[in-house]
């Protein structure tokens, strides 16, 4: 745990680089608790997320629901920043609603602003895909 501790800010850190860390531990199995909550308040607390790309936004919260950690403000604030999005695309959908859905973040904004997006091209998406959509609106219990 050193050194991450010693890891003075994450400043440095483009959203890319973030969301490479934490889904790189979650794919090892490791679930490094100071690392996760490092970088999820990292990220929450930033002023804004327009710089995160679509796959930023579904990797990092892939990471945390494969790791099996729920961390509460980032979820809130990936949410915020994913409903005010024009644009993303099929896979990045699938991969964040299955995250929520799977630490149990099931906000209904988040379901109801992209449940227009997959109907209107559910050719983007792939069967996995559409498979764990289903399973995340269900989770949702919507």
């Amino acid at each position: 745990g050193g050194h991450v501790a010693g890891l003075m800010s994450l400043d440095s850190f483009n959203p890319q680089n973030l969301s490479n860390i934490v889904w790189a531990f979650a794919t090892a199995g490791e679930s490094h608790s100071e690392l996760f909550k490092r970088v999820g308040d990292h990220i929450a607390g930033l002023d804004s997320l327009d710089s995160f790309k679509p796959q930023d936004f579904s990797n990092t919260a892939w990471a945390y629901a494969t790791a099996r950690v729920f961390d509460l403000g980032l979820f809130e604030r990936l949410t915020e920043a994913v409903i005010n999005r024009e644009y993303f695309d099929g896979q990045a959908v699938a991969n964040f609603l299955w995250a929520c859905a799977t630490v149990g973040h099931t906000d209904e904004r988040l379901f109801s602003a992209l449940a227009p997006v997959i109907a209107s091209k559910p050719d983007k998406f792939s069967e996995q895909g559409l498979a764990n959509i289903a399973w995340a609106y269900s989770v949702a219990n919507l």
